[in-house]
């Protein structure tokens, strides 16, 4: 329970009570097809995977075992290690890049998606344009973020990331009290971009990033030959992982919404947006070691580094067996004494379902911070197949009912989290040899 973690703890923390606002608010302030609207929206605005390309991942460990390389007192091999270092910082120019193709692209998908729709009388384009908008600028931000994450500012960041998701929440009910309606959607996303540009130019504890921006290299050539010796190996797997992921557990509610209507969307995107949130809780334990895990193995460390691993994959466990199951049983409390709930909200038998593959996925995820601290992606191939075991539970499920779809996906998930598990004991075991 170092200050990262209890840092990153309270910011999941908020984020989960943050969540459980939101699952409270928009059921109250949306009709059933403007809560649809709403989380299909954030399905869709996920294609930002597709840019990223799980870029910034890659970037944390890397950044952190060249920080680590750097700070530990021993001689340097290659003399070269501060330039490449200062070059790397010129990625903050890919994700400009990044974040402009992103908002083109992200806006044209949603006008088409949405145009098609039979439900003319919402009014979706405008706040579409702008949570496009507010999310590129996000992206565009997030590689200076995680620079300081990397070289051990995890902590700060974590704190400013808690405030900043205050504000945004707090903006967000107004914007839906207010009765802004799809509006209300850009709330959190553009009190985020606005708040962290403000920290990120003006605030002393920010200061390390612009000091080693002055020093960093803008040569293309430079850039382009560190990216395809240190960032593109990892990277084109990590990426291939994310976008099977995007096809695993981001589609779901696009195809409701298309296959059930936007009133089933809404209740699936709100079960869904609350064990996400739970998710993110439930693995702060392991997630906010990323770069600790990243120095130990530069360094060698590691039986150190299985000894704080399973410490905290056995809080991870206990978290998200605690947090998935205790909100399934809410759920069903909560339909037994408010029957208005049921509306609004999946059958409890579907919402356990969900819950059931978020545990498996929240294992999974745990396992990849450690398997990619070591700068490789071997959980590529059991992505890659999780994603095509998904696309006949899409397919069937969308033609006959939303259950047979969530159970395919409990399957699916527990499938997943046990290859993981096989592979993180052969990369485990490579320790020893």
């Amino acid at each position: 329970m170092n200050r990262n973690v209890i840092n990153t703890l309270v910011l999941r923390g908020w984020s989960f009570l943050s969540g459980i606002l939101a699952f409270l608010a928009i059921p109250f302030f949306l009709d059933t097809v403007e809560q649809g609207y709403y989380f299909t929206f954030y399905s869709l605005i996920a294609l930002q995977v597709f840019f990223e390309l799980g870029l910034g991942q890659v970037l944390i460990y890397i950044f952190s075992a060249q920080h680590a390389s750097q700070s530990d007192g021993k001689p340097r091999n290659n003399p070269d290690d501060n330039s490449q270092f200062a070059t790397l910082l010129s990625t903050r120019l890919v994700y400009r890049a990044m974040a402009l193709g992103f908002f083109v692209v992200s806006t044209t998908v949603g006008f088409v998606f949405f145009s098609k729709s039979s439900h003319s009388s919402v009014d979706w384009m405008a706040p579409w344009l702008m949570l496009s908008a507010a999310t590129a600028w996000n992206l565009a931000q997030s590689g200076k973020l995680t620079y300081l994450e990397a070289i051990g500012c995890m902590a700060d960041v974590s704190a400013m990331r808690t405030k900043q998701s205050i504000f945004g929440s707090l903006f967000f009910l107004l914007a839906l009290s207010s009765g802004l309606k799809l509006w209300a959607a850009v709330a959190i996303p553009l009190t985020a971009a606005m708040f962290s540009t403000y920290w990120l130019y003006q605030h002393p504890l920010a200061a390390p990033y612009r000091k080693m921006r002055q020093g960093s290299s803008l040569a293309r050539r430079d850039l382009l030959a560190l990216w395809k010796v240190k960032i593109f190996p990892m990277q084109w797997k990590i990426s291939l992982s994310w976008i099977s992921g995007y096809f695993i557990f981001q589609l779901f509610t696009p195809i409701a919404f298309r296959s059930f209507g936007p009133a089933v969307a809404g209740r699936l995107g709100l079960i869904m947006n609350v064990m996400s949130s739970l998710l993110v809780v439930g693995s702060t334990f392991t997630t906010a070691l990323a770069p600790d895990f990243a120095k130990m193995i530069a360094n060698g460390e590691f039986i150190s580094l299985d000894c704080l691993f399973f410490r905290s994959l056995r809080l991870s466990i206990i978290s998200l067996v605690l947090v998935t199951q205790g909100a399934a049983l809410g759920a069903l409390f909560g339909v037994q004494q408010w029957p208005i709930l049921a509306t609004r909200i999946l059958d409890p038998v579907d919402i356990w379902l969900i819950a059931t593959a978020t545990l498996f996925i929240g294992i999974t995820y745990c396992l990849s911070i450690y398997l990619r601290a070591h700068r490789d992606e071997p959980l590529l191939m059991v992505s890659i197949f999780t994603a095509l075991a998904m696309l006949p539970v899409l397919i069937i499920g969308s033609r006959m009912n939303l259950s047979t779809m969530l159970l395919g996906y409990s399957v699916v998930s527990l499938m997943s989290c046990f290859f993981a598990f096989r592979v993180f004991k052969i990369v485990k075991a490579s320790h020893l040899a």
